[in-house]
């Protein structure tokens, strides 16, 4: 995309400048009557291009590091929390009725599910 639109940019800013040198690209004497808002319009289209073909490597450059790049949270709601076993406070206090995953102390609601924090019997 943004090869094409360089390629625009070059044949509009050219159908400006080689007229005065007594030339014209062979693609843009189609428009000659319709010369200079041909060639702004041929420019502007190029230019368009290219800043949509950046975004778009930028998004997909920052996608590509988003999906390298482990996530900072280490969060995993099937694994206990690693003061568990130090910190009684934080042991496993039961099993969400819902999806079954553990409820630990302090659980407001199911980390996994969201549902309110409401206990089934350990098993």
């Amino acid at each position: 995309m943004i090869r094409w639109g360089i390629f625009l940019i070059v044949m509009g800013v050219g159908s400006f400048i080689l007229p005065m040198m007594g030339m014209q690209f062979r693609l843009m004497s189609l428009f000659n009557d319709a010369q200079p808002a041909a060639g702004i319009i041929v420019a502007g289209l190029g230019v368009l291009l290219v800043v949509l073909g950046v975004g778009r490597n930028k998004a997909k450059q920052a996608k590509a590091l988003a999906m390298q790049q482990p996530m900072n949270s280490s969060y995993n709601p099937h694994l206990p929390p690693q003061q568990a076993a130090a910190m009684p406070a934080t042991a496993q206090v039961g099993n969400c009725l819902r999806c079954s995953q553990p409820l630990w102390a302090g659980d407001a609601a199911c980390r996994a599910c969201g549902t309110p924090a409401t206990t089934a019997p350990r098993p």
